[in-house]
């Protein structure tokens, strides 16, 4: 077989068509009938040429088109479609496809485009390739690259334009450091390379509309009588960027959930032996004031050592919570029968009667499907949920306890970086203060707490949430 061609399209027969046509001229085909499939193929060989169909199951054939001109520079991109426009046809040219036909097509004129299109990204290719003088550029050609004597820039390639948003002859019109920040740093720099040494460097690009972003310079001298001349290649480094921080944050999460895991090994470990302890200090005192007179002395010391147990056997359940977390059991059940269930609960109406002032409303949507959960721990969790937000407000406090519904498209980047995908979701809203930024990363944190523990809470109320999310395959999202 001779070169490789990915054709996509959704039409299964016209798929069997164009593979008989294309294999009997040499060809070596592969077909896609949706964006996702042809992603897969891509990521698992190189192609010569892509027959590309604008209208397609998953994504937007255009889109497809714009991701191939710019990742596989080395493939000739032809649009074949029944569903054509004048603004995808500007829009495919833009991109740099090879041609934009129409179905149906005559299959003398396919093939001749095909080849065409293959043969003009093999000629460029040795184009490029040939400037040996100019090796390390030809490697960058999608980088912006320009020319510049002193500090003036002489010459520039369409990408060096169109990273800076100028025309190419506004470009030349200007002088270097109206492009680069802190100019004057590099030179110092380049006046002490040697010609054949490149020298590199991150700094701020700088926009004619003010605007900056994350530039990286590859710059070379080249001998020239006795005025130095410099070839620099630009690139936008954006991404990277953005990549960058994204790792970090996933490595912050990894360290996270690590720490979190070895809370709840610690916890099992000790929770057993500290219940041992403890029932002796909750239950002696009840035997004690059980058979003690209500006029004893001792009566209320005795009473404070009795709560004292409770409250430290309360530390040790979330404990146990935080480290069995894993092995709950879990059932098909409803978001808002749990909500429903907390609102007609004892728990609730002593909240009510304790915090008069706070008003607390549902809402809550019909429509809610079904999740595989456990019961007891979402119930922990909003308990948990609703206390602090009651302690938060104070006097006057407003608190929404909401279901919903909601899909999201794609990753969305709050909190935590939640997956694409349908979720029921529960919300807790309240008109409090909010959280500083320096305690919104520790609040899921074991025994961290503003407030003084042991007087309110256990000071694990917020990890015991974490750690039911987690279980569930769930997510956390936060907005202070």
């Amino acid at each position: 077989m001779g070169n490789a061609i990915l054709v996509v399209d959704d039409e299964r027969n016209f798929l069997t068509g164009i593979q008989l046509l294309l294999e009997n001229n040499g060809y070596a085909v592969d077909l896609a009938q949706s964006g996702s499939e042809a992603f897969r193929y891509l990521q698992e060989r190189t192609y010569q040429a892509v027959l590309l169909d604008l209208l397609l199951p998953d994504i937007e054939g255009i889109e497809l088109a714009e991701f191939l001109t710019q990742r596989h520079q080395d493939t000739a991109v032809v649009i074949l479609t029944g569903h054509a426009s004048m603004d995808s046809a500007i829009k495919a040219l833009r991109y740099g496809v090879v041609d934009y036909l129409f179905k149906p097509c005559k299959p003398e004129l396919l093939l001749k485009i095909i080849a065409r299109g293959i043969e003009s990204i093999r000629l460029k290719r040795e184009v490029v390739a040939s400037r040996n003088k100019f090796e390390q550029l030809a490697a960058a050609t999608w980088e912006g690259i320009a020319f510049f004597r002193g500090e003036h820039l002489q010459q520039c390639n369409p990408q060096f334009s169109t990273i800076f948003d100028l025309s190419e002859a506004e470009c030349t019109s200007r002088q270097i450091q109206d492009f680069v920040e802190n100019w004057q740093d590099c030179l110092t720099t380049l006046a002490e390379c040697a010609e054949d040494q490149p020298a590199i460097f991150e700094t701020i690009g700088l926009r004619h509309d003010g605007m900056s972003f994350p530039l990286e310079m590859r710059i070379r001298k080249i001998a020239e009588g006795d005025r130095p001349r410099w070839v620099a290649a630009f690139r936008d480094i954006s991404a990277r960027k953005r990549d960058e921080i994204s790792r970090l944050k996933m490595q912050e999460e990894l360290v996270n959930a690590q720490r979190m895991e070895s809370i709840g090994l610690m916890a099992g470990s000790v929770a057993h032996d500290l219940n041992n302890i403890l029932t002796s200090i909750v239950t002696f005192p009840e035997l004690l004031l059980h058979q003690m007179p209500a006029t004893e002395k001792y009566r209320k010391d005795i009473k404070q050592i009795q709560n004292a147990g409770k409250q430290a056997a309360a530390v040790v359940a979330d404990m146990l919570t935080v480290a069995r977390g894993a092995t709950c059991s879990k059932e098909r059940c409803n978001l808002n029968q749990i909500v429903e269930a907390y609102r007609n609960s004892l728990d609730f109406t002593q909240l009510q009667r304790s915090h008069p002032s706070v008003e607390i409303a549902f809402q809550l949507d019909p429509n809610l499907p079904d999740i595989i959960a456990s019961t007891l721990h979402i119930s922990k969790s909003l308990l948990n949920l609703v206390i602090n937000a009651v302690e938060a407000t104070g006097q006057n406090g407003q608190i929404r306890i909401v279901t919903e519904n909601r899909s999201l498209q794609k990753m969305y980047n709050g909190y935590e970086s939640i997956q694409a995908g349908a979720y029921a979701v529960l919300s807790i809203q309240d008109n409090g203060p909010g959280i500083t930024t320096t305690n919104l990363k520790k609040i899921f944190e074991p025994f961290f707490s503003t407030k003084n523990l042991g007087r309110s809470g256990t000071g694990l109320g917020l990890t015991v949430i974490w750690n039911t999310v987690r279980d569930h395959q769930g997510y956390i999202d936060i907005q202070s």
